[in-house]
């Protein structure tokens, strides 16, 4: 019906009632099929379906944010803070799952393509070079013989398996994903056994090819910090550690914990796992501030030609780095062609690092943190539990 002015339009009152009447099954209750309940004691109200439909809207545009994540550390973050804050539904999870690791018919999910493009393992070597720069993963005319090629990349495919795990654990519930991570954890360190031999077999090698480009006197510090570094099984201890962080903070979320274990859970969690979370960071950024220069020189000197990259890892990351341009402060380690970029590495070849660095100095700020933080809530209930005892 027009109003008197004839300028705009509205609904009648009358229609307004049919309409919330429509979904009313009773209002039209000889026009219902068969199979239709006609003893139904709750009935949905139009309002309630129209807030789950928002809520189920607002949770599908937070998810899309997951396309924005480039590492895993930020793809687990999101996870993390997804299923924490906005609680969503078994539904929403699955697609969360589903958009970050599309599946493909007969394809394991370790073998999933990262948002549909990007394989796991290249995924897992960009991580890995980005937080420890092994020499494995960054000189570029290194020349590798098949055994260790092959050692090397069965180790990447075997870190897939644990890695896709951890996705796939964390789009349960919370009871059902602390479950799924104590499983994971046992994963874990069978990985960080073989990170430990691919280490070792790597040392000899490596130390063995770097004595032969006669840069051992130049910088002794940096080679000998090459040879004593575990870089692979710093990696992975530094992803185990943080799924028991997480795997320790879900306890206090489910209320598994009695007040008799405070204690010693607070003292586990500060004096074991982010005292030595703390030691990984700082030996990781030892090794940036230390031998990123070294290897740069290393791979100045074997630059025999250009266009030819004997590394074959280097060669399948190249497509991966070009994604993560504007996001890798160590792209200058692969792409050596600009001469604007060997001249500010000549000026400062450790400004390579400073996003690295800035993020270390960042996680470090937040495990300090919670280092003070669980050791002074450890110290108060050691203070409580005496003066209880001395009354």
């Amino acid at each position: 019906t027009k109003t008197e002015d004839n300028s705009q339009l509205k609904i009648s009152p009358t229609l307004l009632t049919d309409i919330s009447r429509a979904f009313d099954p009773y209002y039209n209750y000889r026009q219902l099929p068969p199979a239709f309940n006609r003893f139904i004691r709750q009935l949905i109200l139009p309002s309630f379906v129209y807030t789950s439909l928002i809520n189920i809207c607002k949770q599908l545009r937070k998810m899309l944010e997951i396309n924005d994540k480039r590492t895993l550390k930020q793809s687990f973050e999101f996870f993390l803070e997804y299923s924490t804050h906005e609680k969503p539904s078994l539904f929403i999870r699955s697609l969360l799952l589903l958009s970050y690791l599309p599946s493909m018919q007969g394809c394991l999910l370790s073998s999933r393509k990262i948002f549909g493009q990007i394989l796991f393992t290249e995924q897992v070597k960009y991580e890995i070079r980005s937080f420890i720069v092994p020499p494995l993963l960054t000189l570029k005319y290194i020349s590798i013989d098949n055994e260790t090629l092959n050692y090397s990349e069965n180790f990447f495919q075997r870190a897939c398996v644990p890695f896709s795990n951890l996705f796939y654990s964390l789009c349960n519930n919370h009871a059902r994903t602390r479950e799924k991570l104590s499983n994971l954890l046992d994963e874990f360190s069978v990985l960080q056994d073989e990170s430990e031999k691919l280490d070792q077999w790597l040392h000899k090698y490596l130390i063995q090819h770097i004595i032969q480009t006669n840069l051992s006197t130049t910088n002794a510090q940096a080679l000998l910090l090459v040879e004593k570094t575990s870089y692979f099984f710093q990696f992975i201890l530094h992803w185990t550690l943080l799924i028991m962080e997480y795997y320790l903070l879900m306890g206090f979320d489910l209320s598994l914990y009695s007040k008799r274990e405070l204690y010693d859970v607070y003292f586990y969690f500060a004096q074991i796992i982010l005292f030595t979370h703390i030691n990984v960071y700082k030996t990781s950024k030892n090794i940036l501030n230390t031998t990123v220069s070294f290897l740069v020189q290393l791979n100045q000197k074997q630059q025999t030609n250009k266009n030819q990259i004997n590394n074959p890892f280097i060669q399948q990351l190249n497509n991966l780095v070009q994604q993560h341009t504007n996001d890798d402060p160590l792209i200058e380690l692969i792409n050596e062609n600009n001469s604007s970029q060997k001249k500010n590495k000549r000026k400062n070849p450790n400004g390579l690092l400073a996003t690295n660095n800035e993020y270390h100095e960042q996680e470090l700020l937040l495990i300090n943190g919670h280092f003070s933080m669980s050791t002074a809530m450890h110290r108060c209930l050691k203070a409580l539990d005496i003066e209880r005892r001395l009354e």
